[in-house]
């Protein structure tokens, strides 16, 4: 085979011959299908035709869990990449499915972070849409209170991996959005008194993403995969609180489920430091792409999503105030992460007191020299002030003014500005001319002038004039 030679440049000409021949067994797709594989329907490619190749992926699969030992490949990349491929586009024979599953959690395992990746996604695909609850519980077993930590930094972080993909792509089928009704996979309505269904469905998910102990991860790529997989639970959660079913966000109801068993009441502040301090660089500023960096990002958006859940404002500002000490990028990451979960169907005392924590953003000091720091508060200032019921009221027209003096303080001194900030500007600058104009009782001249300059600087802002350098 091309993909075993000892020479790069005959490696990738097989690589390159090999694509050519699978787009013509499989066909194009756009790049959406493409990424998403094989959908559990008809094959696509037909076995029958190729009698063969079932048993040669198999045979390959078999080579690749040789990988990792001393005498492993140069050349693993180019050998293994196409067997996956094939699988997770095409879909696995049908009589050999249960043998690729039982070698694809030996590759998920791999040396190459790449091939455990493609590895996993391609376990993902092939796993029968009635057993996945069971792949993720099996994946995670390891990881409890009582695992005894014997796997490999590479398995922990494949096995973390998998099982957060599962529940990525299965977890959206528990639809809990409706009032008074739970849809699952074929959108059968059961009635509002078995809300206590869905808390059973969903209990072992909780049970075994939170109960994970981060003492028997061994590297920053098995913190970050576990927090990952955690964080995908919560948004799954959050997003389905904000669709619909309140039902489910009772006393009794999930978020009960969540503090009887795995975090405690108030907890969140106190699990991100522990995290934290699990990364091994506290109060340390690192590069949000490495990966430290991005287990330190992950730790901060779940103790915002631990926050909402707990509707703990008080918290989200520790929190906002700690992430800021953690560098620009972990500051605006923070801050996207509240405009997800924080801001939608909030009574308007809540939703003044998130504004009062916004302006003390863009009153922190990171914040002088990062544009994109205070493009990231106004946005979120401008979808506050678009959930405000009442844009007149004394305590939002107070806020206003004292954002007016801070972005005044910032024109005056001139700190950095960015394409996006201004934009942000604009749009703040209205919806605080309105909040003036609710809050009076007629206008005045200078509410007037105010109303004139930014038409005049909405305009400008529209245009599209070509300038000419020469």
């Amino acid at each position: 085979m091309l993909t075993y030679s000892n020479r790069w440049a005959i490696r990738n000409c097989g690589l390159l011959l090999f694509q050519s021949l699978i787009n013509y067994l499989i066909g194009t797709q756009s790049k959406e299908k493409t990424e998403a594989g094989w959908d559990g329907g008809a094959k696509a490619i037909s076995y029958e035709k190729y009698p063969n190749l079932g048993e040669q992926l198999l045979q390959l699969l078999d080579a690749a869990a040789g990988f990792n030992s001393g005498e492993a490949f140069s050349n693993a990349i180019e050998t293994i990449f196409p067997v996956l491929d094939i699988l997770r586009r095409a879909g696995p024979p049908e009589e050999l499915l249960e043998q690729i599953l039982t070698r694809l959690l030996s590759t998920i395992s791999h040396k190459i972070w790449h091939i455990r990746d493609l590895s996993a996604r391609t376990f993902c695909v092939l796993t029968p849409k009635n057993r996945w609850m069971d792949a993720v519980q099996s994946l995670l077993e390891p990881f409890g209170n009582h695992g005894d930590g014997s796997k490999t930094e590479n398995q922990q972080h494949g096995a973390l991996l998998a099982a957060k993909l599962l529940l990525e792509q299965h977890l959206p089928q528990c639809d809990l959005s409706s009032e008074g009704q739970y849809y699952m996979s074929i959108t059968l309505p059961i009635t509002y008194l078995l809300v206590l269904d869905v808390i059973q469905t969903l209990s072992p998910m909780l049970e075994v993403c939170f109960t994970l102990s981060p003492t028997t991860l061994r590297s920053p790529f098995g913190l970050a995969a576990m927090v990952d997989l955690q964080n995908t639970t919560l948004a799954h959660i959050l997003s389905s609180s904000r669709t619909g079913n309140r039902a489910l966000f009772r006393n009794d109801g999930l978020v009960a489920l969540i503090h009887g068993s795995f975090i405690r009441p108030g907890d969140s502040y106190t699990r991100l430091e522990s995290l934290l301090r699990e990364c091994g660089c506290p109060r340390e500023r690192v590069p949000q792409t490495s990966i430290v960096g991005q287990a330190h990002t992950l730790a901060f958006k779940q103790a915002v999503y631990l926050s909402a859940i707990e509707q703990d404002v008080s918290a989200l500002r520790i929190i906002l105030d700690l992430s800021a000490k953690y560098g620009m990028e972990t500051l605006v990451a923070t801050l996207e992460c509240v405009s997800e979960v924080w801001i939608w169907d909030k009574a308007d005392d809540v939703l003044y007191r998130l504004a009062e924590i916004h302006i003390a953003a863009l009153q922190a000091p990171i914040s002088a020299k990062a544009p994109g720091v205070r493009a990231a508060a106004l946005n979120n200032l401008c979808s506050i002030c678009d959930a405000v019921k009442d844009l007149g009221s004394k305590v939002l027209r107070d806020a206003m003014l004292k954002l007016n003096d801070v972005l005044s303080v910032a024109a005056y001194t001139r700190l950095p500005t960015s394409p996006s900030l201004e934009i942000a500007k604009i749009r703040m600058s209205g919806i605080s001319i309105l909040s003036e104009v609710l809050s009076s009782n007629s206008l005045g001249e200078d509410t007037k002038s105010k109303i004139h300059c930014w038409g005049m600087c909405l305009r400008d802002a529209c245009r599209d004039e070509k300038v000419s350098y020469s």
